[in-house]
Protein backbone atom coordinates (compact mmCIF):
# COMPACT_ATOMS: atom_id res chain seq x y z
CA UNK A 1 0.00 0.00 0.00
CA UNK A 2 2.90 2.31 1.00
CA UNK A 3 4.35 1.80 -3.19
CA UNK A 4 0.46 3.28 -4.27
CA UNK A 5 0.59 6.09 -2.25
CA UNK A 6 3.89 6.78 -3.60
CA UNK A 7 3.06 6.19 -6.75
CA UNK A 8 0.73 9.10 -6.33
CA UNK A 9 3.21 11.20 -5.09
CA UNK A 10 4.92 11.01 -7.79
CA UNK A 11 2.28 11.13 -10.28
CA UNK A 12 1.18 14.50 -8.24
CA UNK A 13 4.24 16.39 -9.58
CA UNK A 14 6.27 15.78 -6.71
CA UNK A 15 9.88 17.16 -7.89
CA UNK A 16 11.86 14.24 -8.45
CA UNK A 17 14.99 16.05 -9.53
CA UNK A 18 15.15 17.77 -6.23
CA UNK A 19 18.53 18.71 -4.93
CA UNK A 20 18.28 17.15 -1.47
CA UNK A 21 17.09 13.62 -3.10
CA UNK A 22 19.38 10.86 -2.32
CA UNK A 23 20.49 9.01 -6.21
CA UNK A 24 18.38 5.59 -5.05
CA UNK A 25 15.32 8.02 -4.76
CA UNK A 26 16.16 9.52 -7.56
CA UNK A 27 15.66 6.40 -9.32
CA UNK A 28 13.16 4.84 -7.12
CA UNK A 29 10.92 7.68 -7.89
CA UNK A 30 11.72 8.11 -11.70
CA UNK A 31 11.35 4.41 -12.25
CA UNK A 32 7.45 4.09 -10.09
CA UNK A 33 6.59 7.03 -12.71
CA UNK A 34 8.04 5.42 -16.04
CA UNK A 35 6.40 1.75 -15.30
CA UNK A 36 2.53 3.51 -14.62
CA UNK A 37 2.94 5.54 -17.14
CA UNK A 38 4.31 1.88 -19.18
CA UNK A 39 1.39 -0.20 -17.82
CA UNK A 40 -1.24 2.90 -19.28
CA UNK A 41 0.23 2.89 -22.53
CA UNK A 42 1.60 6.64 -22.55
CA UNK A 43 3.51 5.97 -25.81
CA UNK A 44 6.22 8.59 -26.98
CA UNK A 45 5.91 10.79 -24.08
CA UNK A 46 7.85 7.81 -22.42
CA UNK A 47 10.08 7.44 -25.09
CA UNK A 48 11.30 11.41 -24.29
CA UNK A 49 10.94 10.64 -20.41
CA UNK A 50 13.39 7.62 -20.03
CA UNK A 51 15.92 9.96 -21.86
CA UNK A 52 15.48 12.94 -19.79
CA UNK A 53 15.84 10.23 -16.60
CA UNK A 54 18.96 8.50 -17.97
CA UNK A 55 20.81 11.69 -18.46
CA UNK A 56 19.37 12.68 -15.23
CA UNK A 57 20.05 9.30 -13.15
CA UNK A 58 23.93 9.21 -15.15
CA UNK A 59 24.75 12.91 -13.86
CA UNK A 60 23.71 12.33 -10.12
CA UNK A 61 26.69 9.86 -10.01
CA UNK A 62 30.18 9.75 -10.41
CA UNK A 63 31.36 6.25 -11.49
CA UNK A 64 30.02 3.77 -13.94
CA UNK A 65 29.05 1.53 -11.07
CA UNK A 66 27.19 3.70 -9.59
CA UNK A 67 25.34 4.28 -12.63
CA UNK A 68 24.46 0.36 -13.04
CA UNK A 69 23.13 0.55 -9.59
CA UNK A 70 21.00 3.43 -10.17
CA UNK A 71 19.50 1.98 -13.41
CA UNK A 72 19.06 -1.32 -12.09
CA UNK A 73 16.81 0.50 -9.51
CA UNK A 74 15.56 2.39 -12.28
CA UNK A 75 14.14 -0.95 -13.41
CA UNK A 76 12.73 -2.84 -10.44
CA UNK A 77 11.10 0.55 -9.32
CA UNK A 78 9.24 0.48 -12.90
CA UNK A 79 9.00 -3.24 -13.09
CA UNK A 80 7.19 -2.84 -9.89
CA UNK A 81 5.00 -0.44 -10.58
CA UNK A 82 3.47 -2.05 -13.92
CA UNK A 83 2.72 -5.38 -12.13
CA UNK A 84 0.77 -2.66 -9.15
CA UNK A 85 -1.17 -1.20 -11.93
CA UNK A 86 -2.06 -4.06 -13.72
CA UNK A 87 -2.98 -6.13 -10.53
CA UNK A 88 -4.35 -3.24 -8.59
CA UNK A 89 -5.38 -0.42 -10.93
CA UNK A 90 -4.66 1.91 -8.06
CA UNK A 91 -5.54 4.52 -10.34
CA UNK A 92 -7.51 5.18 -13.64
CA UNK A 93 -5.12 4.95 -16.94
CA UNK A 94 -6.76 8.01 -17.90
CA UNK A 95 -5.72 10.19 -14.68
CA UNK A 96 -2.22 8.09 -14.65
CA UNK A 97 -1.37 9.61 -18.23
CA UNK A 98 -2.84 13.50 -17.38
CA UNK A 99 -0.60 13.78 -14.53
CA UNK A 100 2.39 11.67 -16.13
CA UNK A 101 2.40 14.24 -19.19
CA UNK A 102 1.77 17.02 -16.52
CA UNK A 103 4.91 16.82 -14.85
CA UNK A 104 7.32 18.94 -14.53
CA UNK A 105 10.34 16.63 -16.10
CA UNK A 106 8.59 17.62 -19.79
CA UNK A 107 9.32 20.98 -19.50
CA UNK A 108 12.55 19.78 -20.16
CA UNK A 109 14.37 19.85 -24.09
CA UNK A 110 15.95 16.60 -25.60
CA UNK A 111 18.94 17.46 -28.31
CA UNK A 112 19.95 15.05 -31.13
CA UNK A 113 22.96 14.46 -29.40
CA UNK A 114 21.82 12.74 -26.17
CA UNK A 115 21.78 16.24 -24.10
CA UNK A 116 19.12 17.63 -22.00
CA UNK A 117 18.15 21.17 -21.11
CA UNK A 118 16.25 21.06 -18.06
CA UNK A 119 13.69 23.78 -17.29
CA UNK A 120 16.29 25.86 -14.77
CA UNK A 121 18.95 25.98 -17.93
CA UNK A 122 21.18 23.63 -16.38
CA UNK A 123 22.60 20.92 -19.58
CA UNK A 124 22.63 17.79 -18.81
CA UNK A 125 25.21 15.45 -21.42
CA UNK A 126 25.40 12.32 -21.95
CA UNK A 127 28.56 10.38 -20.29
CA UNK A 128 29.09 8.04 -23.77
CA UNK A 129 28.07 9.98 -26.28
CA UNK A 130 25.67 8.88 -28.62
CA UNK A 131 27.83 7.58 -32.18
CA UNK A 132 26.04 8.35 -35.31
CA UNK A 133 24.18 4.79 -36.70
CA UNK A 134 26.69 4.98 -39.76
CA UNK A 135 29.88 4.51 -37.41
CA UNK A 136 28.65 1.40 -35.44
CA UNK A 137 27.74 -0.03 -38.86
CA UNK A 138 31.49 0.20 -39.68
CA UNK A 139 32.43 -2.17 -37.07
Amino acid sequence: MRFVAFLCMILAGFPVWAENESALNLANQLGAAAGAAYACKAGKSLENYEVIASRLLANSVDTAEEERVLDEKYVEAKVEAIRLHEKEHPMPCKEVLKRFNSMKIFNFVVYADGSVKMDDGTMLHPKHPIKPVSENKKK
